[in-house]
């Protein structure tokens, strides 16, 4: 492909962390977001079809993420088995109606678990930004020392 080196160091981050097999996994998670954004909007909070609908798609998401396993990593591969199923749990039993004092103990473990991995998320996201801002960095420091060393040559 034609420019791929450029297209890698602009779009990498979106894909860098996927099997070569599975670069357009993105593609899927902004479907599912997509997908319950639209359950959340458009269909009324006192409708259960709304929570019904986005733990199916979360059910579905959950199976693919098992029998694709996109992540080179397997801590990534199980951080998302372990957040999207705290996020079915807590859709369950927000279907079921929060009633029993075991119902407010698994939410607020849900709490902390997605909290969890959103922070990790986020370092991780923070940590590609930081290492593709370096890299160009590197990268131009080279490139002058490069042309500086052509100037002094001639």
């Amino acid at each position: 492909v034609r420019g791929e080196k450029q297209v890698k160091q602009w779009l990498g981050f979106f894909y860098e962390d996927y099997k070569e097999s599975c670069y357009w996994f993105e593609i899927i998670w902004m479907i599912r977001k997509l997908l319950i954004a639209c359950a959340n909007s458009f269909i009324p909070f006192s409708s259960p079809f709304q929570s019904v609908s986005m733990t199916f798609v979360l059910i579905i998401s959950l199976i693919m993420q098992f029998y694709v396993q996109p992540f080179k990593s397997r801590l990534e591969n199980f951080l998302e088995y372990v957040s999207v199923g705290s996020i079915i749990v807590t859709l369950v039993y927000f279907i079921k109606g929060i009633e029993s004092p075991m119902a407010y103990i698994i939410l607020g473990a849900n709490v902390i678990v997605g909290f969890f991995i959103f922070t990790c998320g986020v370092a991780r996201k923070f940590w590609m930004g930081w290492r593709v801002v370096f890299d160009l960095v590197k990268r131009q420091k080279k490139s002058e020392n490069v042309v500086n060393e052509e100037s002094e040559e001639r």
